[in-house]
């Protein structure tokens, strides 16, 4: 048992290590691109202090919906793994070894593949048929550097019984960041249809 625990302690410690590596760059990302279509706006233009706060306030806003959205796909990922487990799950009582683990993590990924496709569906709904053909490719895209990135985080576990385990929990966590995106998208387009 202690040396399951400690597995779990040290997959926990690696698994947020990532997770604060991605949210990082993301965010680099993120900042750097909302800079670059400032500047571009900015260029021949005289932009008043309140079109800047306005653009703060906009991305502020943003980020704080990312979030909630992110934590609401997890909570649903996490109701339905209690349900099917009978609404009561204790991780010391379930998982005993190394393979029920594995299980479990995969559980988590499908189920998070599945939340990731209901959204895709509920936008596509939303498309027109360009659109469509577009954001189709770009999720063909992502399904394979999602997969590459997944296999890219378990080099230190080839060969190992832990691989399974970790490459299903960064496939989740990068489905829950996707289907967050999309669950924003989603939300927006709704707004501008009232706007």
């Amino acid at each position: 048992m202690g040396a399951v625990l400690g597995a779990l302690v040290s997959l926990g410690g690696y698994l947020l290590k990532r997770w604060w590596e991605g949210q990082s760059t993301r965010d680099d990302i993120q900042d750097f691109e909302r800079l670059a279509k400032l500047r571009k706006d900015m260029q021949g233009d005289n932009v008043s202090l309140q079109a800047l706060l306005n653009l703060k306030k906009e991305i502020s806003d943003r980020n704080a919906r990312q979030a909630k959205d992110e934590a609401a796909v997890i909570e649903n990922i996490e109701g339905a793994a209690l349900e099917s487990k009978g609404g009561e799950f204790r991780i010391e009582d379930t998982l005993r070894t190394q393979y029920e683990m594995n299980r479990y993590a995969f559980h988590l990924a499908d189920l998070a593949g599945k939340e990731l496709e209901f959204l895709v569906v509920a936008l596509e709904g939303l498309l027109d048929d360009e659109e469509i053909k577009s954001f189709t490719k770009a999720q063909r895209a992502w399904r394979l550097y999602s997969r590459r990135q997944a296999d890219f985080s378990t080099g230190m576990f080839d060969g190992g019984s832990m691989r399974p385990l970790v490459y299903n929990s960064e496939l989740r966590a990068l489905t829950i960041e996707r289907a967050a995106m999309i669950k924003n998208e989603i939300r927006d387009r709704h707004k501008s249809d009232f706007d």
